[in-house]
């Protein structure tokens, strides 16, 4: 049920919010038809956020950007990438420079011959939310995995692709776009052999120097299952063995979880994976160095191995050339989170089953984790605790020890279902999450702040940093009305405590009409902060 506060006394000793990071979130998109598969990335002025949504009789993809206070600045519920009249999902967005984002997507449009459905299509937006490149994008490459690519930005504007193809004579394969900020292929080829039994999932990342590295799983014609590695630079040419490197092998395809990549210190890789051999869901690990080199033992290092099943592991650089890898712990019904950091020589550095991130009554699922420079690592989760789905966030500090509260921070306990959880930096130290949410009865996209410590952003505001916002709003609790002296022509919008819009006022009668509650007010069109007014009956 939706939280409430049955006293007036207890309204009045709410937070002063001074940015628009309500309690609740912020909704990003609240259109009556659904939105489902929410991604996030940091831009340089704020955050671009895409999904997939139904509005529009089909599966379309749209977008929002969100300033670094929380506001919306592209049009209410989004912009559409693409909204041509045949199926889009499955999309991703990467830093487009400038404080645009470049956003891939797979799509239902053919491209010539011979190439089928299922294409990888891209497309870039402006800081401004206007199409970068031809309107409803530009087709890249057909036959891709139905799942659609990965990315990542080139740091010059452009961004690096990289897909699954079902056309290689053997089966599927591994191949990369390298793409300007303008939409030209500067690059494109294979990045691994062909394969007969078929690619698993595909990770990519920057290898901080000239190019970028490639993970993924495959059934290969001679060296059987494995997750390999490639590193190449942005002109598509291999600095390891041109098929891959093998960073761990599996006598059955059926041993293999998943898997996720993250650059050591050498321009290298260190992927991590759950693993079936034992008969049991463990974690292991692997390290290749920049110079192509297995630097651990065969098959890879333990993370942890043990009764219960771990499975989902995310991982994160630690800033010393090692990883911190997170998982979800123990049977279904009561799934923990817990987490373990490796050096760069494979060493685990904290307790040897790991220390928890999360241990709480119900499942915590849908793991997603950052780091900063520093070391210290936010991950978020989905909850069950309470009954329906919550987001939940954690910090470690380098030495494995949880920054916040021991049963995490509450990120949204609303009402319905909070699922699908995505996670970025904010550059702060802090992190923006981005989750599916069904408040208003259909899934809408909603996102929220978490400052470095702990708090969400809104709940460290102080009333000194309104010096910008009318400090008299009278009166204030009210009952029919109330109003901004010396500015009654103004307008003024009003939030409710899930974040939602309600309406836009006169600043002489703010209010009318609302039914009791705390509502957050803010100046119409402007970035300026909120200020809380409470109506009563």
């Amino acid at each position: 049920m939706l939280r409430r506060l049955p006293l007036l006394a207890a309204l009045l000793t709410l937070p002063l919010i001074a940015n628009a990071w309500p309690p609740g979130g912020v909704p990003v998109c609240t259109d009556p038809a659904s939105q489902t598969g929410p991604q996030i990335a940091k831009l340089s002025d704020g955050f671009a956020i895409v999904w997939t949504e139904h509005r529009r009789g089909n599966y379309d993809i749209f977008a929002q950007k969100l300033d670094m206070n929380g506001a919306g600045l592209w049009q209410m519920n989004g912009n559409a990438v693409c909204d041509d009249d045949t199926f889009q999902t499955y999309p991703i967005v990467v830093d487009g420079g400038n404080g645009g984002g470049i956003f891939f997507w797979v799509d239902g449009r053919s491209l010539p011959p011979p190439f089928p459905n299922y294409a990888t299509w891209g497309q870039r937006l402006t800081g401004l939310g206007q199409d970068g490149w031809m309107h409803n994008g530009e087709g890249f490459i057909g036959g891709c995995s139905s799942t659609g690519a990965v990315a990542m930005p080139d740091g010059a504007g452009g961004a690096l692709m990289v897909y699954t193809s079902v056309l290689t004579p053997d089966g599927q394969g591994e191949y990369g776009y390298h793409i300007d900020s303008l939409g030209a292929v500067l690059w494109n080829g294979p990045v691994g052999e062909g394969t007969i039994q078929g690619s698993g999932p595909t990770q990519v990342i920057s290898d901080g120097s000239v190019g970028f590295v490639v993970g993924w799983f495959e059934g290969h014609r001679t060296r059987g299952n494995c997750i390999f590695a490639e590193r190449m630079t942005f002109s598509g040419h291999p600095l390891w063995d041109s098929v891959g490197v093998v960073m761990t092998r599996f006598s059955n395809p059926g041993h293999y979880g998943s898997h996720i990549i993250v650059p050591d210190a050498t321009h290298g890789v260190i992927a991590a994976w759950s693993d079936n051999r034992s008969g049991n869901w463990d974690i292991y690990a692997q390290r290749v160095s920049g110079d192509s080199l297995v630097r651990w033992q065969t098959n890879g290092v333990t993370v942890r191995i043990g009764p219960g099943g771990q499975t989902n592991p995310k991982a994160v650089p630690d800033g010393q050339g090692g990883a911190i890898i997170v998982w979800e712990n123990g049977a279904s019904g009561d799934r923990d989170v817990f987490a373990q950091r490796l050096d760069s020589t494979g060493i685990q550095l904290w307790d040897t089953l790991g220390v928890p991130v999360i241990r709480s009554t119900g499942d915590q699922t849908g793991i997603q984790v950052v780091s900063d420079e520093a070391g210290r690592v936010i991950v978020t989760w989905k909850d069950n605790r309470n009954g329906n789905n919550d987001i939940y966030a954690q910090g470690l500090n380098p030495n494995g020890q949880r920054l916040w509260d021991t049963l995490g921070v509450q990120i949204c306990v609303w009402n319905g279902e909070q699922t699908a959880p995505v996670i970025c930096q904010d550059g702060s130290g802090g992190a923006v999450i981005v989750w599916q949410d069904t408040r208003n009865g259909n899934n809408d996209i909603y996102a929220q702040r978490i400052s470095a410590s702990g708090s969400g952003v809104c709940e460290e505001a102080v009333t000194s940093s309104v010096s910008r916002f009318p400090s008299s709003v009278r009166p204030n609790p009210f009952t029919s009305y109330t109003s901004v002296p010396g500015q009654e022509a103004e307008r003024f919008a009003l939030y409710d405590i899930s974040g939602r819009k309600v309406g836009v006022y006169k600043g002489d009668r703010i209010g009318e009409g609302l039914s009791p509650g705390v509502y957050f007010l803010r100046e119409a069109g402007r970035g300026s902060p909120l200020a809380r007014i409470v109506k009563v009956r």
